[in-house]
């Protein structure tokens, strides 16, 4: 889509999905999650797609839910500080016998899935954004 093709939302529509989004608890309060394998999942970061800054902390908010007991869903949204973009977020993690899957929704709308892998601690301090915001960005 060109940007000739694009449409203002309407600021009815803006101001309500505003406050959909202020009316949810932020993420990081529902983490960590233990899946049923032991593993932890300590939480989630996003990348904003319009200008690619990292949405984190109280600027992401939505719901966990575990449809299956070896899966949790998390359904979210994120508002960035920098460009005040909503981006939606649909993710899952999945527990098998010793590793969890994550498994996501890219912006095309195709579903991915990558192993999550334990980094060095510092690795994991320094490079914590960049890793998290990694799976969800498509991969062929």
């Amino acid at each position: 889509m060109t940007e000739r093709n694009l449409t203002r939302t309407p600021a009815a529509t803006e101001r309500a999905w505003i406050a959909a989004f202020e009316a949810e608890l932020p993420l990081h309060l529902l983490f960590p999650v233990r899946l049923t394998n032991g593993k932890r999942v300590h939480g989630i970061h996003l990348v904003c797609l319009r200008c690619g800054s990292a949405i984190s902390g109280n600027h992401l908010r939505g719901r966990l839910a575990e449809p299956l007991p070896h899966v949790v869903t998390v359904t979210a949204n994120g508002m960035c500080a920098h460009c005040n973009h909503l981006t939606h977020v649909d993710c899952r993690f999945r527990a098998t016998d010793n590793e969890t899957v994550v498994e996501w929704r890219g912006p095309n709308g195709n579903w991915y899935s990558r192993k999550m892998r334990r980094q060095p601690l510092l690795e994991e301090i320094v490079g914590r954004v960049r890793r998290w915001a990694a799976w969800f960005r498509p991969t062929q």
